[in-house]
């Protein structure tokens, strides 16, 4: 998935690699990408593309603002998706170490055609979100008294992307 994003590019993979070994993974992308932003998130905590898509926004706004949750703005995406201000929550929602696929997140002025072709073997082409639903529902206890209160087609969508919203250091 590619979007612009307060004039920068932003591109999401689903990255398919190996439990224990993906922050290793991440770090060799960022040593060969410096000039990119780059964050993994657990595929567990996206519940569509659309969802990534505004939580990303939400960061990047943020940034603009001079209101990151953090220094970084690849931490404050980590923290928007795991609705938490404090990283070591965030490291255990969002962990990318304890799954195997997760998403790799990349921004930056324009994103080279490189990056796609050093991690093509480990992209996966199709993303089913459709049981994150149930994971994210318990995690933040949301209930269906909440989702019934919310008029929207994706009403866990909405909750999510608010909570992520309302955050403050």
């Amino acid at each position: 998935m590619k979007f612009k994003a307060e004039s920068l590019s932003v591109q999401l993979f689903h990255i398919i690699h190996k439990k224990g070994q993906n922050y290793r993974f991440l770090n060799s992308i960022r040593e060969r990408f410096p000039d990119l932003i780059l964050e993994g998130i657990s595929q567990k905590c996206i519940l569509s593309l659309t969802h990534a898509k505004k939580i990303i926004s939400l960061s990047l706004f943020a940034q603009k603002q001079d209101l990151l949750l953090s220094k970084k703005l690849q931490t404050d995406i980590l923290l928007r998706f795991a609705c938490t201000t404090q990283i070591s929550e965030a490291m255990m929602v969002s962990d990318i170490e304890s799954e195997n696929d997760f998403m790799l997140v990349a921004i930056g002025r324009e994103i080279p055609k490189d990056l796609s072709f050093f991690i093509s073997k480990y992209i996966k082409k199709q993303s089913d979100f459709r049981k994150n639903h149930a994971y994210l529902k318990k995690q933040f206890r949301i209930s269906k008294k909440h989702l019934s209160a919310v008029l929207s087609d994706s009403p866990l969508e909405d909750l999510m992307v608010e909570k992520a919203a309302v955050l403050f250091k």
